[in-house]
């Protein structure tokens, strides 16, 4: 694995103001993922996960500390450098329904980010159909629209678009959460195949500890805004150091393999 990580945060901060007082939802958080590996992010909801899922995507800003992404001090940049490089890493939200306009048809969808880097419309159009044959979709699909689609159909569009400008990094904020299991089991097998072929970094955010062992190889666990504990996935699961941790996985009666559902 590369020494260099690809995602380094150091003492992340992120304060949101409310009426009984400020909320820490990430607390000084010192995180960091190697390119190529998945990084899996648990805890309860509230933990603040996703808070720094987004954090590390730019769509909040921090309250403190930094966010470096292959080196550069992503805080420090000027609004137009942290858009040029945004192409290097991409999300996948949990509600994609919500992502997706329902106006548009799904080849508009797909093609906005290249749309937005300057390439022509036939390259895009061709560059769509690649991407819909990759994750599974056949090429009517550019024709439609989402509420034509199911739900597994619409995230395997919200993949299309991440893949859509070759990103290194995907944050995925729960991406299978509002699905049936079968079609969790189809897309978290999608998720595998991806990252193998492109060598793809995750940081896989979810309250689901079987779908994290079975997509991670690293494990963070946060309670109330603070990483308290990190570790191999088999560390985490078999052997837990921090009673937090210890307390959700006892929690839970069966951890099952989600890939493996048909």
């Amino acid at each position: 694995m590369n020494e260099t990580p690809l995602i380094k945060t150091e003492q992340l901060l992120k304060v949101f103001p409310a009426r009984t007082g400020d909320v820490r939802a990430v607390d000084h958080v010192d995180l960091t993922i190697h390119k190529g590996e998945a990084f899996g992010l648990a805890g309860e909801s509230g933990s603040g996960k996703s808070t720094l899922g987004r954090l590390i995507m730019g769509l909040e800003s921090p309250t403190a500390g930094t966010i470096h992404f292959d080196g550069m001090d992503l805080t420090a940049l000027s609004p137009a450098a942290l858009r040029a490089q945004r192409p290097r890493f991409q999300m996948i939200f949990q509600d994609v329904r919500s992502c997706l306009n329902p106006r548009h048809r799904i080849e508009t969808i797909v093609s906005e980010p290249l749309r937005l880097a300057g390439q022509p419309r036939a390259a895009c159009r061709k560059r769509v159909r690649e991407l819909l044959d990759h994750v599974g979709l056949p090429a009517t699909v550019a024709r439609r629209r989402p509420g034509e689609l199911s739900g597994g159909q619409r995230q395997r569009v919200g993949i299309a678009r991440a893949m859509a400008t070759e990103p290194e990094c995907i944050i995925a904020d729960e991406p299978v959460s509002a699905l049936d299991v079968s079609v969790q089991a189809q897309i978290l097998n999608l998720l595998r195949d991806l990252r193998a072929e492109h060598n793809l970094t995750y940081l896989f955010i979810s309250h689901d500890l079987a779908v994290v062992e079975y997509l991670c190889d690293r494990v963070g666990i946060m309670q109330k805004g603070q990483l308290v504990e990190v570790g191999s996935a088999a560390d985490i699961f078999q052997r837990p150091q921090h009673p937090y941790t210890q307390e959700l996985l006892a929690s839970v009666c069966t951890l099952t393999k989600p890939g493996s559902a048909s």
